[in-house]
């Protein structure tokens, strides 16, 4: 069957800044870059929106994506995301840069979506924020997320490490 992608995946525009196999846990760290000194903020956002419906809609909506329907399908996306006054304190936008980052950085393929299971705009669905796989023919790799926001670098590392060793010892 292979790694098989719901669309084809847009350019990649994500810079991998930091990418650390050898520590357990892994480190990733991505940006979306710099152009004569200005974060490029503009096109970071229009990056997202190319990734929105595949994150945002089911299989069949997305394969079925055309010139005919692509408006209607790409504002039911929007709205499963931001249809609330507190979008900017909800996890939906982070979990959306982590599907991109996942499907950027390591080729995933999501297998499920918490967006799916959201009734009404201002529910909150418990569950991994990502649940993505990579099959190479012979072996399934499973990649489960979670995305906080953070200020501080050192102690969303900190964060990170003692919640790993939280789940080691349980």
């Amino acid at each position: 069957m292979g790694n098989q992608t719901l669309l084809a995946m847009p350019e990649p525009f994500l810079e991998v800044r930091i990418h650390k196999t050898d520590l357990d846990p892994n480190l990733l760290a991505v940006c979306a870059g710099y152009e004569l000194g200005e974060w490029r903020e503009t096109q970071f956002a229009n990056h997202v929106m190319q990734w929105l419906p595949e994150f945002a809609l089911n299989y069949q909506e997305v394969r079925s994506m055309s010139a005919h329907n692509a408006v209607a399908l790409l504002q039911k996306a929007a709205r499963s995301i931001y249809q609330t006054d507190k979008f900017q304190s909800r996890g939906e936008f982070g979990e959306l840069i982590l599907h991109i980052i996942l499907r950027q950085c390591f080729k995933t393929t999501p297998a499920i979506s918490k967006i799916f299971f959201k009734d009404s705009r201002n529910d909150t669905v418990k569950g991994f924020d990502s649940v993505h796989v990579v099959y190479d023919g012979s072996t399934l790799d499973l990649y489960l997320g979670e995305v906080k926001f953070y200020t501080n670098i050192n102690r969303a590392i900190s964060d990170v490490i003692t919640e790993r060793l939280c789940c080691i010892n349980m």
